[in-house]
């Protein structure tokens, strides 16, 4: 499977900017994409309050959250990340990226 982080217009990629704060995270998150990548879907739950937008729970920390969508069959975009604590606040940011990426407004890029 193809896995992208979501990029804002001006080329900004949020997950990257969260990164450079939770460097610890970094591995987690690379383990994660890895398998998305090898098609292994099976700890993503999406979420019914939220259509669109799938929640992968990392047993790590403070549970850390990986937040995405799925744009057609082939295509994970990883839109944010976060931890148990600002659930809230990164569902709601999870939500205006996946709005943009659909509007094409903004991007995703392979890079990471």
């Amino acid at each position: 499977m193809n896995v992208k982080y979501y990029e804002t217009e001006d080329g900004d990629i949020p997950l990257e900017k969260w990164l450079t704060k939770n460097k610890a995270a970094m591995a987690k998150l690379f383990a994660v994409t890895q398998r998305l990548k090898d098609g292994n879907m099976s700890s993503v739950k999406w979420l019914s309050g939220r259509p669109g937008i799938g929640e992968y729970r990392v047993n790590w920390g403070a549970g850390l959250r990986v937040y995405l969508m799925q744009d057609g069959d082939e295509i994970v975009i990883l839109l944010c990340a976060g931890f148990k604590d600002s659930q809230d606040k990164d569902l709601a940011r999870a939500e205006t990226y996946r709005a943009d990426y659909l509007r094409g407004k903004k991007y995703a890029s392979g890079r990471h």
